[in-house]
């Protein structure tokens, strides 16, 4: 305990996550300092005047059903429970999106795993984990589209030699991960001994590395594997196309290599510490592709950056909040659960939500 009376454990992570804020906030501050300097705001201007906006209709239909496949590929991911409705892991994801837009951290993943175990009792830990694999088989997405991508565009000659390592490395690692998920549930799992012996964290380092492990279990099926990297493809093929019908909406007629690479590069930069909804962050990485490999004007390419960021910010988001509309009675918890309210009582489920979950809960 300290002086004030408040343990010594609570002030740490207070100063933590005030150091982590302190360090996105400088992140973002660069980020829009180097997105501003030199910029001619006539120009800017003149780029959103002669937009043709009704080509952002399209960029919101291909971006819902991007958010619409999420929510197939997430219910394949908790396998092998089954019954879930669609309507909650689409309403779950898109409150996920809603709380990283406005809180840090990437809270809104913590949003996600209390909505879909409190609507859909998948248990916590295992929603927890199938978001972690998403996440990992995003990344791995994107790293391969990028070196897909090397015929079509005119990047420096040194990066295809660390793209291909990076993408290889990362592909096998997630390959090893799937092979030790299923030998983690057998006698021949050494590393168990070696993980209890760690001083005071053996028994936590065991507990997450069954947690991660059983989330990979769906990825050993042949046919759910293959069900998995087909919706990932079309995820990112309809994410592809909204990005490039925003380009087209501001006369970026780059074609569709040029919005393969912003969403590649975008998402990648996201691992990137910054403020919620990755104000100055995203927008940097979008103009900097677009001016550095494609020659775009600066102008030009931030008037995009900035259109498209509303569309990626404001669609999920209203989407979340329409979803927390129509489930009002969970909205003090779910504040409780992203750390906005401190004494909240766990909501009762509609009897519906409770029927479906006790039939369907599956132990992982």
């Amino acid at each position: 305990m300290n002086r004030d009376g408040a343990p010594d454990g609570h002030r740490w992570l207070t100063w933590r996550r005030s150091g982590l804020i302190g360090v996105e906030v400088i992140v973002t501050a660069v980020a829009l300092t180097v997105l501003f300097r030199g910029l001619r705001l006539s120009e800017t201007a003149a780029a959103f005047r002669h937009a043709n906006y009704w080509l952002l209709a399209p960029a919101v239909v291909f971006l819902v059903l991007d958010l619409q496949l999420r929510a197939v590929r997430w219910r394949l991911l908790l396998l092998p429970q089954r019954g879930l409705r669609h309507g909650n892991l689409f309403g779950a994801t898109n409150v996920g999106y809603l709380v990283n837009d406005v809180l840090p951290f990437r809270v809104g993943e913590v949003a996600r795993v209390f909505l879909i175990d409190q609507l859909e009792g998948t248990g916590k830990v295992r929603s927890a984990g199938s978001i972690l694999v998403e996440r990992g088989i995003d990344v791995i997405a994107m790293i391969l589209l990028v070196i897909s991508l090397f015929p079509f565009i005119d990047e420096p000659a040194w990066t295809r030699g660390p793209a291909l390592f990076i993408g290889g490395a990362v592909v096998l690692g997630f390959l090893l991960l799937i092979v030790l998920s299923y030998v983690n549930e057998t006698d021949r799992a050494f590393w168990k001994t070696w993980l209890r012996g760690v001083p005071r964290a053996g028994a936590l380092l065991e507990h997450a590395a069954n947690t991660l492990l059983a989330a990979l279990r769906p990825l050993r099926s042949p046919a759910t594997l293959a069900a998995i990297t087909g919706l990932t493809v079309l995820i990112w093929l309809s994410g592809t196309m909204s990005f490039l019908m925003v380009l087209k909406a501001f006369r970026l007629d780059v074609g569709y290599p040029a919005a393969a690479l912003v969403v590649a590069a975008t998402t990648l930069g996201m691992i990137v510490p910054s403020s919620p909804g990755y104000v100055g962050v995203f927008h940097a990485i979008a103009v900097k592709t677009l001016t550095d490999v494609f020659a775009i004007p600066k102008e030009q390419a931030l008037t995009y950056a900035f259109a498209q960021h509303a569309l990626i910010y404001f669609v999920p988001a209203a989407l979340g909040v329409e979803f927390l509309r129509n489930h009002r009675p969970m909205w003090h918890a779910l504040a409780a659960s992203v750390g906005i309210r401190r004494d909240a009582s766990p909501p009762k489920l509609p009897l519906e939500a409770r029927a479906s979950a006790d039939a369907t809960r599956v132990e992982p």
